[in-house]
């Protein structure tokens, strides 16, 4: 049965703080008036986070449905789920740490409400990361506008119209991203300031490694810098191998000078290792497209509690 909100909660090893998020989201609505729903996917917790789910669900007074993962799949190949199988007429994205208040959630649906825009997020006030991980966070969003498709002043609190859902809800690549696939349907973004709060318990399961290689896997699937490395690298180098080969050239007929070993040696193994490098990224991008062609699930439910 359809309802106004689905709350999509992505879950990993989250087992401390999921009653006290769900009572909150559960009083939220019961203030505002709205109908809702909570879909909780388990990203493959390893704390016991879908026992405690289950025993949620069995005493839940509101509409509360659970899918679980057979292996973990990650943050958005979660919320691609949970979108999958929301009913709502709008879906609210909202993490299960507790470092974004339920409370905001209101803030969310009232400025849709205001403006009828498509996608609303949660710009933090104050962002409760390190500053590395917030610099890197900027220059990531740089290049996602600089060299892909990618409007929007991100956050992973957001509220998500059902015509947009619609549209991106059966989306099946490798790697999975949300907020650029959502620029790639719409360009009705708003935006309202939320709280952002220190994580109250554990570190998050993003450690600095994990957190590099989702950059690098974003700007290799969703934008053409990559590319742009292949093409500029080669255009600079092969400028550089034609003064030198000039300079060499001059110097032999002017001067006879013997032709310089040591830097043909450089010269070849600088080219050698930018024709290399290419090479790797070619097969990065062929490799995507035999995962196209195999039509590879993008997730495997293990468990389904309607």
């Amino acid at each position: 049965m359809a309802c106004s909100y689905s709350i999509v909660i992505p879950v990993f090893n989250s087992s401390g703080s999921l009653e006290e998020l769900l009572e909150r989201i559960h009083q939220v609505f019961k203030k505002n008036g709205h109908t809702f729903e909570i879909v909780c996917v388990n990203d493959a917790s390893m704390d016991g986070s879908w026992e405690v789910l289950k025993k949620i669900k069995d005493q839940a007074k509101y509409p509360l449905r659970l899918i679980s993962f057979s292996i973990n799949f990650g943050q958005h190949k979660a919320l691609l789920c949970g979108l999958k199988f929301c009913k709502g007429k709008s879906a609210v994205l909202i993490d299960s740490d507790l470092q974004i208040p339920p409370e905001e959630i209101d803030k969310l649906i009232n400025r849709k409400l205001e403006t009828n825009a498509k996608v609303v997020y949660g710009e933090y006030y104050q962002k409760q990361h390190d500053v590395i991980r917030n610099k890197s966070s900027q220059l990531l969003g740089w290049i996602l506008k600089k060299f892909g498709t990618y409007q929007a002043r991100g956050s992973s609190f957001k509220i998500i119209d059902r015509i947009i859902i619609d549209k991106i809800k059966d989306a099946n690549f490798e790697y999975i991203f949300i907020d650029e696939i959502l620029s790639w349907h719409t360009s009705s973004f708003e935006y309202v300031t939320i709280t952002h709060l220190p994580r109250q318990e554990g570190k998050s399961s993003y450690t600095k490694w994990k957190l590099i290689k989702m950059a690098l896997q974003i700007i290799l699937n969703y934008t053409t810098l990559p590319l742009r490395l292949m093409t500029y690298g080669g255009l600079l180098v092969s400028t550089l191998c034609f003064f030198i080969g000039l300079y060499f050239i001059i110097m032999k007929f002017i001067y006879g000078a013997v032709l310089g070993f040591t830097a043909i040696i450089v010269t070849l193994l600088f080219c050698s290792g930018l024709i290399l490098f290419s090479f790797g990224i070619i097969g990065e991008y062929i490799r995507k497209i035999y995962f196209i062609i195999l039509r590879k699930p993008p997730f495997t439910i293990k468990e389904y509690i309607g």
